[in-house]
């Protein structure tokens, strides 16, 4: 961009130039160093005449617009013929006294070492005078060293330039010329200009000279909506051609915040003669030619690098070895700006730039004979970049591409701390168009990481302990950080003493519970090879829940997905919205152990949200004593757009609705305990009672005549299936039946009455409604899994384990999948086939681990049936009755599939016996006492 003196510009409309390659990525640009420097003569000049090629506008009339600052004239003329120039013309008033520093203080920037700059014109337009500075203005050449912190120098020198006596309604009238290219891009011309402003432009034309026989392309680049963008007039005369483009009366641009850092809110011109993507390969290919051999130096290295046992161990240590021990630094100037420096002087400097870097590496690799590739990126443009003309000047960094086993790996050898296997390391440009520096390319790939819903993950679990209602509650938590987030964390810890660990352990949660205090921790486990971080602490929490309204209230927060949806303050926009959590998931658990005297029995539910924005789905359970809530937020998009926003704020209504953020026991959940603890109740005795509530609540809604559609669906289903909870499944079909009847377009009607169908033994008609609730959109898991095991009872087995395999493919959530795998194991088992592998991987996961896992880990043979129950019988109260109930039935299936047929009846009779009729194993156990029974 070459309006180098309007500051606002900044990263927006930057010269898009390769001289800036050497940003590494995990730094931002730093605040400016400066440092006054001498030129060497001829450098700069000033009341030079205009160059004879740029046919200069006229000075306009000026008139008063009520604007606080006003550009009468952009006037921008660019040279491709000889050797590239260009000219700057503008006339700015300033009306606003808030604004004189801007229009008093002109910067303006070029690189000496390939560059010379001429101040044509500097003057003050007041009232009809014209006040010349040109030749009086005080000019200082400071080195303006934007990376400095980072190592990085580019020879940029920017000339300062304070004039005196400036007022209000002053208009300042700059003309001034850059001459001269990097000697590094070539014959070929390439460059760009910018066109709106964030001020009112009155006046804007923007001139290209060309010879008339080279075809120099041009295109709008812009995401800007409402202007007009004008055609460009040419004409030919001398063997020149001179493209112009003119507009009048250009609004202001409004730079909205919370854009993505690829949105083009203003449009810029773009220029170039590279006819297409190949010719810029073929540039950048020369740029990074390999020599014949590496230096010798390398020798011991890439010895011990061949000694690893397979190519991604000595991709990954060759990755590592050149991130360690080859510093970060830059000095960009002439052709260094672009062209890597040979692999010899950088071992010798032991420092380097990206491009650097990346060459060293790639020759490493080479000669380790893995395929690899020096790729040119940007991590402005990042997107999009198909949309644009080939041409060198839209890359600013460079990585490199290995492959390895038909997969691409894209790694950043100016990065730290990155650790394991290639595709576990952290990945900043996930998602961005790359370019490989090869001479047979032809355009940007796009990157993306081999296992992206791991490296981009990241999770929270919180666990609130409370024995008393009165007392302090005990809360343990446990951050799980992969990929970029555990890199960066990695980096930043040994930088904190002890105070500060402390300090970043109780920020947010001593807000959140006031007089909470840290008493264990924080404890950070570092796992390098998977690339993890894991973060445990301990805290006592006073006076964790209150009591509203007659019920004791715990209140947690997802805090791990503060900020991953942006809501601008301004709905009405034009341009996208950043989603800031993109490509991330990320994961909340909330656990509550309740007082002992707290008695619920709740089926674990299941809800999801499906937006275009982020997928969400929330589990909730409530077994005893112990609440639970999950949560898992996948973002789907990397920004909004702006007409969507009142969609996305409904489905963010929508979540935390879902969410809540409380926990919550009202007092007909706690147990009584009877006169000298006589007659206490048990947590299935006040599962009966709530369910008794819910079928007159129901009742009284369904009397009323008001409900229809989902709603009448949802009632009668709500009722019918706490009848079957009762043991009351006939009664329970009735409502089903009503509920198909009534809504039949509804999902959840048809779910209902597969289930209700095969609690009364009807299996076929139970297998025939879950695969229309499948056809209708219900959720995947929970259908394939019920109807799985209406499969199993229905004698279907290979269908049983095929539903039961894919209700396992299609879950996340580790809990969930643990008990369609149960079911899975003994169906294989009952057919004689052996487990598959992921079946047997997954057995093996913490066999003693959290319940169901024993009894996993039972079917696969790796715990004895005395083992799984001494488990079991580790838990106490409620907790321990409820997980009985499953293991008897577990053990059952584990003895039918053993021929043991007696042995599994009295196994199911315990099932039984224990009263749980709200679980699938009660029903189930009731299915296998029924003659004949007999072991499949």
């Amino acid at each position: 961009m070459r309006e180098t003196v309007v500051r606002w510009l900044g990263a927006m409309v930057v010269s898009m130039t390769l001289a800036a390659m050497t940003v590494p990525a995990r730094a931002e640009e730093g605040q400016a160093g400066l440092k006054e420097v001498q030129l060497a003569a001829g450098a700069f000049s000033r009341g030079l005449p205009v160059p004879d090629w740029a046919q200069l506008a006229p000075l306009p009339t000026l008139s008063a617009t009520g604007k606080a600052m006003v550009v009468h004239l952009a006037d921008t003329h660019l040279q491709a013929s000889g050797t590239p120039a260009w000219v700057s013309n503008r006339v700015v008033q300033a009306n606003d006294s808030g604004l004189l520093g801007r229009l008093g203080q002109v910067a303006l920037q070029f690189n000496p070492a390939y560059q010379k700059l001429s101040l044509h014109r500097l003057a003050v337009l007041r009232n009809g005078q014209v006040i010349d500075h040109t030749g009086t203005v005080p000019v200082r050449f400071l080195q303006r060293e934007m990376q400095l912190e980072q190592g990085i120098y580019n020879g940029v020198i920017t000339a300062s330039l304070v004039l005196p006596d400036i007022r209000v309604g002053d208009a300042l009238h700059l003309v001034y010329s850059v001459v001269g290219s990097n000697p590094i891009m070539g014959a070929r011309y390439s460059e760009s200009a910018s066109w709106e402003e964030t001020t009112p432009v009155l006046h804007r034309r923007v001139t290209l000279l060309s010879p008339a026989e080279r075809r120099i392309a041009w295109r709008w680049i812009g995401d800007g909506r409402g202007t007009r963008l004008p055609e460009p007039v040419e004409q030919v005369q001398a063997g020149l051609r001179r493209t112009v483009f003119e507009a009048r009366g250009m609004t202001a641009v409004d730079i909205e915040p919370n854009m993505p850092a690829y949105a083009r809110p203003v449009h810029w011109l773009q220029f170039s003669e590279y006819a297409s993507w190949a010719e810029v390969g073929q540039w950048a290919a020369e740029l990074f030619q390999q020599p014949e051999s590496l230096p010798t130096e390398l020798g011991p290295v890439l010895a011990r690098l061949r000694a690893l046992p397979d190519d991604e161990a000595r991709a990954s240590e060759a990755l590592r070895w050149v991130q360690d021990n080859i510093r970060y630094h830059s000095v960009l100037l002439g052709e260094s700006s672009h062209r890597p420096h040979a692999a010899a002087e950088v071992l010798s400097n032991r420092y380097g730039d990206c491009k650097d870097k990346t060459l060293l590496l790639v020759g490493m690799l080479r000669a380790l004979g893995i395929e690899a590739d020096p790729v040119l990126a940007s991590l402005r443009i990042r997107r999009n970049m198909s949309g644009m003309l080939p041409s060198p000047d839209v890359f600013d960094h460079a990585v490199v591409r290995v492959r390895l086993g038909g997969n691409a790996y894209f790694v950043d050898p100016t990065r730290t701390g990155q650790t394991g296997t290639l595709a576990r390391m952290g990945q900043h440009l996930e998602d961005a168009e790359v370019f490989p520096a090869r001479a047979d390319s032809q355009g940007p790939v796009v990157v993306r990481s081999v296992l992206r819903s791991e490296v981009f993950r990241n999770t929270l679990v919180e666990r609130f302990t409370l024995d008393a209602f009165e007392g302090d509650g005990q809360l343990d938590t446990e951050m799980i950080l992969n990929g970029l987030d555990a890199e960066t964390f990695r980096a930043a810890l040994p930088q904190l003493d002890d105070v500060q660990k402390r300090q970043w352990a109780l920020s947010g949660y001593d807000k959140r519970y006031p007089g909470l205090a840290l008493v264990r921790g924080p404890e950070f486990t570092d796992d390098p090879i998977q690339n993890r971080m894991r973060i445990t602490s301990g805290y006592r929490v006073p006076k964790l829940v209150r009591e509203v309204n007659g019920a004791w209230v715990m209140n947690y927060q997802a805090a791990n997905l503060r900020g991953s949806v942006l809501i601008p303050e301004r709905i009405t926009r034009q341009f996208p919205v950043l989603m800031p959590s993109y490509p991330n998931t990320l994961q909340y658990q909330v656990q509550m152990r309740w007082p002992e005297s707290v008695g619920v029995v709740n089926d674990p539910s299941t809800r999801a949200i499906e937006s275009p924005f982020f997928r969400a789905r929330i589990e909730s359970s409530f077994r005893g004593r112990d609440a639970s809530l999950k949560l898992v937020f996948e973002s789907l998009a990397p920004e909004v757009q702006a007409t969507e926003l009142p969609t996305l704020i409904e489905e963010v209504r929508k979540l935390d609705r879902e969410v809540g953020g409380v926990l919550v026991v009202g007092r007909d959940e706690i147990k009584r305990e009877g006169l000298f603890g006589l007659g206490r109740q048990s947590a299935m005795d006040k599962m009966r009672e709530r369910l008794k509530v819910t079928v007159q609540a129901t009742g009284r809604a369904l009397a009323g005549g008001r409900l229809t559609g989902d709603d009448l669906a949802e009632a009668l289903c709500t009722r019918g299936e706490a009848h079957a909870d009762l043991g009351e499944a006939a009664l329970g079909l009735v409502d089903a039946e009503g509920a198909v009847k009534q809504v039949p377009e509804s999902g959840r009607s048809w779910q209902c009455r597969g289930n209700l169908n095969f609690s009364n033994g009807r299996f076929d008609a139970a297998v025939s409604d879950f695969s229309r609730a499948l056809v209708m959109g219900q959720d995947a898991f929970m259908v394939h899994y019920r109807r799985g095991i209406a499969r199993y009872y229905q004698g279907q087995l290979p269908l049983a384990a095929e539903d039961f395999a894919r209700a396992t493919a299609l879950q996340d959530d580790e809990s969930d999948r643990l008990y369609a795998r149960l079911w899975h194991a003994w169906t294989l088992r009952q057919l004689g086939r052996p487990l598959p592998e992921d079946l047997e991987r997954a057995s093996r996961v913490s066999p003693t681990g959290d319940w169901p896992r024993p009894a996993l880990a039972l079917q696969a043979g790796l715990l004895s049936p005395e083992q799984m129950m001494a488990e079991v019988n580790k838990k106490s109260g409620d907790d321990q009755h409820m997980a009985l109930a499953e293991a008897w039935f577990y053990l059952g299936q584990h003895l039918k599939t053993q021929g043991q047929v007696e042995r599994a009846a009295d196994a199911f009779r315990q099932t039984v016996s224990k009263g749980m009729t709200v679980y699938i194993e009660h029903v189930a156990a009731g299915f296998e006492l029924q003659p004949p029974f007999t072991p499949r």
